[in-house]
């Protein structure tokens, strides 16, 4: 039962962000329209052998951890025209309470830079953060029930913040996102991995894997994402309606 629950236990919130949403990364902001994606468990339990030396069999889990919607869309900012790339998790927290929301909406340059993220979260309590690019850094404010608080955070490197959305071209590409509410930066790196052929509900695809992070995102010719893995045992299904949505 201690192996079990071990690789049941819900994911923590920096597990949900920002692992779960991984194709502006590689595309840029190209514009989509919203989709969604059951984020799945599964693992299955190593093979092991009784006293006897005679195999226990083994067991198969599959489990609904939450969902996750994202997609890209023409926005305005500071009077001028700009993408707006949204990012979408509702998961089971830690706690086991209800379910819990994360959102965060970045807004980019049509190649790719941002210039403003703003992001919500309601575990472990509502909280509405505003981050600003500036020339050194980010300016940040997080607004919940007990007011405002504001602070500037120094980069010693603005590029791979900055450029996180900046379509990937070759070779290793460094980024860096931000969760406000952690006040945490997650460092990774995006990079091609194979190609692949698959199939999904009787319909073949193909496209290219990229590594990304801890994870391994599966792209079709077309830039929709095939499949997700986040580790050896969690990934998310296709929507299968937006994978043929043109």
């Amino acid at each position: 039962m201690l192996f079990l629950s071990l690789f049941l236990q819900a994911p923590t919130q920096a597990d949900v962000y920002p692992r779960f949403f991984m194709r502006e990364l590689v595309t840029g902001p190209l514009i989509i329209v919203e989709q969604r994606h059951d984020l799945i468990y599964r693992k299955t339990t190593e093979l092991r052998y009784d006293d006897r030396g005679q195999p226990i069999p083994q067991s198969h889990i599959t489990r609904r951890l939450g969902w996750c919607t994202y997609g890209v869309t023409e926005g305005e900012l500071f009077g001028e025209p700009c993408r707006v790339v949204r990012w979408y998790t509702r998961y089971k927290p830690e706690s086991g309470e209800a379910d819990a929301d994360v959102e965060h909406r970045f807004f980019v340059t049509p190649e790719g830079k941002i210039l403003r993220q703003v992001s919500r979260s309601t575990y472990p309590k509502p909280r509405l953060a505003n981050v600003l690019v500036t020339e050194n850094g980010l300016q940040v404010m997080v607004t919940d029930a007990d007011g405002n608080r504001s602070f500037d955070l120094e980069l010693a490197d603005m590029a791979p913040y900055v450029n996180a959305f900046v379509p990937y071209t070759s070779g290793v590409k460094s980024v860096v996102l931000y969760d406000p509410f952690r006040n945490g930066l997650s460092q990774f790196t995006v990079s091609l991995a194979s190609y692949f052929t698959d199939s999904w509900d009787g319909v073949r695809y193909k496209g290219k894997s990229y590594a990304i992070d801890k994870g391994k995102l599966y792209l079709t010719d077309s830039g929709k994402p095939f499949r997700c893995e986040l580790s050896d045992f969690v990934g998310f299904e296709p929507f299968v309606e937006g994978l043929r949505s043109k």
